[in-house]
């Protein structure tokens, strides 16, 4: 069995992650973290989440037989969840989103002393795609545009996701198009315009419980890996049978 701590566990990706869990035999999320702050703590997460309780009670801190940590919480705190990560030593399967340069060179800092896998987004067709974008970008030149839209509380604009994308084909990320809406749709655009011709691709998931899987399905390839960086393309290569 992996047991899992969840931060960020009061979260809408919280509750999809608790939600998914239950359908994983070998895993089971044995901590609710919140921050030290958080008007959630003693909660039950069941009840806040399910209106159903469950005994697992939002807390700060991790228990002694947790094997990994996923975290889907606020990346603006990533400061204070260095510290965290560093006081517990445990393999951390990092999933927010909108981290800058310096939160990323923390976290390859951090896994000189323990496994840190970098993800934020846990769709693998996302990274299937990426490798799509960079063929079709190879093989022709002409004008690139890329939209994405989320839920009006996404904090990070444009998201990860859409800067992960750009990144494949050379766009600046103020040069991608951001909307936000009240729809839970989580969309994202890729235009290429040539001499004669257009292709127009569109990623969109409907239901997080896609990051929530992929999330859990993640930790299970993660589980006691040495410790270094690992990124998706990893994870997904394997999954594809390529070395």
């Amino acid at each position: 069995m992996i047991n899992i701590s969840l931060l960020g566990s009061s979260g809408k990706m919280g509750k999809a992650i608790l939600k998914e869990s239950k359908k994983f035999k070998d895993i089971s999320v044995i901590d609710a973290l919140v921050h030290s702050e958080s008007k959630n703590l003693g909660k039950d997460s069941g009840k806040f989440h399910f209106n159903k309780k469950n005994g697992l009670i939002f807390k700060k801190d991790l228990s002694e037989n947790t094997d990994l940590i996923i975290d889907f919480s606020n990346s603006k705190q990533i400061n204070s969840k260095i510290k965290f990560f560093k006081e517990y030593k445990k393999p951390v399967i990092f999933c927010s989103t909108g981290i800058d340069k310096n939160g990323e060179k923390q976290l390859h800092a951090l896994s000189k002393l323990m496994p840190i896998f970098i993800a934020p987004n846990t769709s693998k067709n996302i990274f299937i795609l990426a490798a799509l974008l960079r063929d079709i970008k190879t093989s022709s030149t002409g004008y690139i545009s890329i939209s994405e839209t989320h839920h009006k509380s996404k904090i990070d604009r444009p998201s990860g996701t859409a800067i992960f994308l750009a990144n494949q084909v050379g766009i600046p990320k103020n040069k991608i198009k951001v909307t936000r809406s009240t729809s839970n749709k989580s969309i994202h655009k890729i235009k290429f315009i040539f001499k004669s011709e257009t292709i127009e691709i569109k990623h969109s998931i409907n239901d997080r419980k896609v990051f929530a899987e992929g999330a859990l399905k993640i930790a299970k390839w993660f589980y006691q890996k040495p410790k270094k960086l690992y990124h998706m393309q990893t994870f997904v290569e394997e999954l594809n049978g390529k070395k």
